[in-house]
């Protein structure tokens, strides 16, 4: 029971981590963004510490701090207003994405793809990396790695609908950035606590 409320007081905090990384803050000269990245990163790398006392444990938090790279913009622009971005580039993500559903058949559908395969490509490393650590079972490893892929549309979704507070908005008024404000406290939340009971 103990271990529950703690990884739910820690999914909290990485959703406010999570939440302020995909936020463009400033408090005085530093970036808000880059050091709840970093301090994102180090959390993973704190928990494994803790867990299997392993002095590769900051490689925990380079791979996340790495995998982050920008590349989803139009795919979360699409899932949030439903509306196709046939001009923007879609990178290798939309590339794959388009083999699987084709973005002129269903422009929803094949953003949703791409954010699967934008989060697969960000955890895939990640968690085999803990699951070689920390010593968790396959299984473990690959159903946290689906779980949290297939959550990254499913979380646009639920801030549509959730009543969760929407954090850190550059402009109150506009519905899409209030949707994608929630989607990551949202997102934030369910990273903390698979990544949380996947190490412990």
């Amino acid at each position: 029971m103990i271990q529950i409320i703690i990884g739910l007081i820690f999914a909290l905090f990485f959703s406010v981590l999570y939440r302020l990384r995909g936020a463009e803050e400033k408090l005085w000269l530093i970036r808000l963004d880059k050091a709840a990245l970093l301090g994102l990163g180090l959390m993973i790398s704190g928990l494994i510490l803790i867990a299997s006392n392993s002095a590769l444990s900051l490689w925990a938090a380079a791979l996340y701090i790495i995998g982050e790279r920008p590349a989803w913009g139009k795919f979360i622009g699409t899932c949030i207003t439903r509306e196709c971005q046939y001009e923007k580039p879609g990178g290798i993500f939309g590339f794959i994405a388009n083999l699987i559903v084709r973005e002129r058949n269903n422009c929803v559908l094949y953003s949703q793809v791409a954010l699967i395969l934008r989060a697969l490509y960000w955890f895939v490393p990640l968690f085999l990396f803990i699951y070689c650590i920390v010593g968790t079972t396959f299984v473990a490893y690959l159903s946290s790695v689906l779980i949290i892929s297939f959550c990254f549309p499913v979380s646009i979704e639920l801030g549509k609908v959730l009543p969760v507070p929407a954090l850190w908005v550059v402009n109150p008024e506009s519905w899409g950035e209030r949707i994608w404000s929630k989607a990551e406290l949202i997102y934030g939340f369910i990273q903390g606590i698979v990544i949380y009971f996947l190490i412990f």
